[in-house]
């Protein structure tokens, strides 16, 4: 199981263009629908428990991913799984970019990318709303967790309003929406 953790954190890692956000795909894809690692549930806890900790949110979903498969060990290997094969590539594309980052072709390619890396994040976001708003059951307005959307709303307006000309932390943010949900729990 070390060794498969590995190998499929790595596989992740090397396909996620984009950064963290844009390896949720590739996570959920993998590692819920195919291997049955991770229930929608856990994949969606792994999401938020990635977004709570400090650090870089896809090696964090790696870590979290391996220590619930396969203990301490398993972190270990799906952390350094994801890392090796992007720190290999961009060591790589870092001394070509900066070596031909003049030349057309190469800003052809970067210009390309782009928006193929904002459908994967798209696409990742769409996967949580769902999970999130229906819980992966069918999208009807009877199954839509009223609560969450509303916790939702509630949240992008806080993150978008602007009080004495500054933004709200999104720590604050998920610093109160954790306490509440923790007093709820404590309330039930």
């Amino acid at each position: 199981m070390i060794g498969a953790l590995y190998f499929e954190f790595f596989k992740i890692g090397l396909f996620s263009v984009g950064g963290g956000y844009s390896s949720f795909a590739l996570i959920q894809h993998r590692l819920v629908e195919e291997l049955g690692w991770l229930t929608p549930a856990e994949f969606t806890d792994v999401l938020t428990i990635s977004q709570m900790t400090p650090g870089p949110i896809a090696i964090n979903a790696a870590t979290f991913t391996g220590v619930k498969t396969a203990g301490l060990l398993g972190g270990l290997a799906a952390t350094a799984g994801y890392i090796t094969a992007p720190a290999c590539v961009v060591s790589i594309l870092a001394h070509m970019y900066f070596k031909y980052k003049k030349m057309d072709i190469m800003q052809g390619v970067m210009s390309l990318l782009r928006p193929a890396v904002l459908g994967l994040i798209f696409s990742a976001a769409v996967s949580v709303t769902t999970l999130v708003f229906w819980g992966g059951r069918q999208i009807s307005l009877a199954a839509l967790d009223v609560k969450s959307v509303i916790i939702f709303a509630i949240a992008l307006f806080a993150l978008s309003v602007k009080i004495r000309g500054k933004k709200i932390s999104p720590v604050w943010v998920v610093a109160v929406s954790g306490a509440a949900g923790f007093l709820a729990a404590l309330l039930k």
